[in-house]
């Protein structure tokens, strides 16, 4: 589950990269919308550059045309076509007037061809070209302004190279940065900032109904999911797994039911029976009977036992003396071992532990260790009880032992492996389990030393000492 991918991880990088590609478009059309304002820029002056021009055009009595154009114009395109140094690079500026026939009538010094082609048909008043220089391999924007204030029409041709342009587009950029720039990167951060705010609180609902999910269990069958403030699409989740939860609940309070009834109603005649073999003359065959009758008592008594500690819950102040539990099983069992010509032996510390649990519960989980340590040890040998001052107990056998990949599946109910044909029910490690859970603690299987197995109970929130009560020394 650790692996599996965060809805608001997923939601951010999703968002964000909807916002990114926004942006990227955004910025496409800036991009554009710039280029196209800078090309409207460029044409507005090389027109006006043009018509400038065509200003200091005039016509002679004969009829032929005469350019005189002032110092400062005369500096400008005439001499070798003035160059400007921008960032390193050379830039020139130039013209040419020429005639409907083609002919160059003027131009900028060293100029022998008009600029652009000229078309005498065409009325459009001004036409907009670009060439590529040959001799420095750099591209010219120009445009050629028609004249129709003489005797023929005439076209003022004027061009420059790309450094006017750069020079104009850096203008522009740095008119922008100083008005935009400097508060795009705090504006990305609070977009985001508001995003992730944003997509964390529509999820808090979600993050919610998990926290209840977490509590839902056996001993907590009535918590159900809420649905206030829940998405309108996640209402149908919830809806579904709740009504799941109510035919789960159902289902497993009639299971309950009927185990509990079902075991109830076996203990009589149970007890009629061995009272009935109580009174026949002791042989083989009552013996045997009598065998079944204690197995089908102990199947009984471990079917209430499941009914009752499914809903086992602990309370804060509860305590029970690990030594104590101990003794009392080793006491109930002895005489039963005895016959089987088996004994029971409690070791380890002497004095009580005392351990926050349900006193009775515990007894039910340390008996069925030390029963289901009966069933497998052999003849004439123990079965240890070990209380560990630390808030454990140790039930050890001399028995064949437990695979170890059995060791997690003997806690389920009903599951008895091949190799440990026994009498018992397997039922036994299953309440032991449920009850330790109960009490947040565990069981671990282990090989003895000299042979046969170590079941140990851990328990937490341990009270240590000598004390003859809990709260006379407490230590949680």
């Amino acid at each position: 589950m650790n692996g599996s991918p965060s809805v608001l991880n997923r939601l951010i990088w999703r968002v964000g990269g909807i916002v990114a590609c926004a942006a990227a478009l955004a910025a496409g059309f800036v991009i554009f919308g710039f280029q196209a304002r800078v090309d409207d820029l460029r044409d507005r002056s090389l027109r006006t550059q043009a018509e400038d021009v065509a200003r200091y055009i005039s016509a002679e009595n004969n009829g032929d045309l005469r350019l005189d154009l002032p110092p400062s114009h005369k500096d400008f395109y005439l001499n070798s076509a003035v160059q400007f140094t921008y960032f390193g690079s050379v830039e020139q500026f130039i013209f040419a007037v020429v005639n409907a026939r083609g002919s160059l009538l003027f131009s900028s010094f060293g100029r022998e061809l008009p600029l652009a082609p000229v078309d005498a048909a065409s009325l459009q008043e001004v036409h907009y070209f670009s060439f590529l220089r040959r001799k420095d391999r750099r591209r010219y924007f120009g445009a050629s302004l028609r004249v129709d204030d003489f005797a023929e029409p005439v076209w003022v041709q004027v061009a420059h190279g790309p450094a006017t342009t750069s020079f104009v587009v850096d203008s522009m950029l740095e008119e922008a940065a100083l008005k935009w720039v400097w508060w795009v990167v705090p504006f990305a951060a609070v977009l985001i900032g508001v995003v992730y705010v944003t997509i964390r609180n529509g999820l808090r609902p979600l993050l919610e109904a998990s926290r209840y999910a977490e509590k839902i269990g056996p001993e907590h069958m009535e918590t159900r999911l809420p649905d206030a403030g829940m998405p309108r699409e996640v209402l149908p989740l919830i809806g579904a797994v709740n009504s799941g939860l109510d035919r789960l609940e159902r289902g497993f309070e009639v299971q309950r039911a009927f185990t509990t009834d079902a075991a109830h109603q076996l203990r009589t005649p149970l007890a009629i029976l061995k009272t009935r073999l109580s009174t026949m003359e002791r042989n083989e065959q009552t013996e045997a009977l009598a065998n079944d009758v204690r197995r089908v008592g102990r199947l009984v008594s471990q079917l209430l036992n499941i009914a009752q500690f499914d809903n086992l819950t602990i309370a804060d102040d509860e305590s029970a003396d690990l030594r104590e539990i101990s003794l009392e099983v080793v006491t109930m069992l002895a005489p039963f071992a005895l016959e089987q010509g088996k004994s029971m032996e409690v070791e380890g510390f002497e004095g009580p532990v005392w351990v926050r649990g349900n006193a009775d519960a515990l007894i039910h989980a340390v008996r069925n260790l030390a029963e289901n340590a009966l069933e497998y040890t052999p003849r004439g040998t123990p079965v240890v009880v070990e209380v560990l001052e630390h808030g454990a107990v140790k039930v050890k056998d001399y028995g064949p032992g437990i695979a170890p990949q059995h060791r997690e599946l003997v806690f389920q109910r009903f599951w008895r492996a091949d190799q440990r044909c026994g009498n018992g029910s397997g039922l036994g490690l299953a309440i032991v389990a449920r009850t330790l859970e109960a009490h947040s603690g565990r069981v671990e299987i282990d090989d003895a030393p000299d042979g046969g197995t170590v079941m140990s109970v851990h328990l937490e929130n341990q009270f240590r000492g000598n004390a003859s009560h809990p709260s006379a020394n407490a230590h949680p």
